[in-house]
């Protein structure tokens, strides 16, 4: 190490130039925050020089691969369900026939609001199937 006042060559772990007096702790903490900042400089040389490749380091491009795969599942996942209301929707209650006119015609009222909640159901479905295919397309281009 040489003292920076003089330019004297003194012992690495020196506190003072013995020649003209100088305090070398000072000059320590400044050559250490010199290099420390010297050192980031490089550093950010060689990231810019990387994204100006166009090179990735590995570990994002394992995480880009593991969000697109997580995001595949979710809309698969909701095109499975979607698909699922749709063909399990409909009515199961048969149209019988009652003796007396006020049972038959409450018993179809019945008939038909299930035929009404059975179409809501397979149009939710539908829009499940249209969600996961939107989110898989995003994904994939």
């Amino acid at each position: 190490m040489n003292c920076p006042k003089c330019g004297a060559s003194l012992e690495q772990d020196a506190k003072f130039c013995v020649y003209c007096g100088t305090r070398m702790e000072n000059v320590n903490e400044e050559n250490t925050a010199a290099d420390a900042v010297k050192k980031e400089a490089v550093r950010g040389e060689e990231v810019g020089k990387i994204a100006a490749s166009g090179k990735k380091t590995e570990r994002v491009e394992i995480g880009i691969e593991k969000a697109k795969l997580v995001r595949l599942l979710i809309g698969s996942g909701f095109i499975i369900i979607g698909l699922f209301y749709v063909l399990t929707s409909g009515s199961t209650l048969p149209d019988a026939v009652f003796g007396a006119d006020s049972y038959t015609y409450i018993y179809r009222g019945i008939i038909e609001a299930t035929e009404i909640l059975a179409s809501i159901e397979a149009s939710l479905g539908w829009i499940l199937v249209a969600i996961g295919t939107v989110i898989d397309m995003k994904t994939l281009f």
